[in-house]
């Protein structure tokens, strides 16, 4: 029952990046906190098809995705027409198998950093959007967010209270 007041906004605003995602209930206040210039990032799960992929796609600028198949035509096509429709780069990570990011002009393919011990793989996603975020502040090109997307994730999936990294 989140509900986001004036001055919750003007705090969020204050950021370089705000973050949110499906289950955020931010998706009211995003236009606002997008046009105050404040980079948006959206994780919108493996719900591909649900509506808040689409009513949120002009004011987001990093949208995150989890598509279980890989890289193939349909998420490729997914990826662009979500870039063409206002996102500044679109990425689907595909847990095992690497991610993959669209920035309007080419694909970038994220790296796979093998878990010294697979432990738990609760937070993985989170931690890779996380490293990926961080890699926009530092800078980093679309390849090197991507790394560093994967080498946290990595990390993560290696302790049982991943919390405690």
């Amino acid at each position: 029952h989140m509900v986001f007041d004036d001055e919750d906004v003007r705090f969020a605003c204050e950021h370089d990046i705000v973050h949110s995602a499906l289950w955020g209930k931010a998706e009211s206040v995003l236009p606002a906190i997008h046009g105050s210039g404040t980079l948006v990032s959206f994780d919108y799960a493996d719900r591909l098809d649900h509506p808040l992929v689409e009513s949120t796609v002009g004011c987001v600028d990093y949208g995150f995705y989890s598509y279980h198949e890989g890289s193939d035509p349909f998420i490729e096509g997914f990826l662009k027409d979500k870039v063409a429709r206002g996102l500044k780069v679109a990425t689907a990570t595909f847990g095992e198998r690497g991610s993959l990011s669209w920035d309007g002009e080419r694909f970038s393919e994220g790296p796979v950093y093998p878990a010294e011990n697979l432990v738990n793989t609760v937070g993985a996603g989170d931690s890779f959007i996380a490293g990926f975020l961080v890699g926009v502040l530092e800078g980093d090109d679309v390849d090197g967010c991507l790394d560093r997307g994967a080498r946290i994730a990595s990390r993560v999936v290696s302790v049982f209270e991943p919390w405690l990294i």
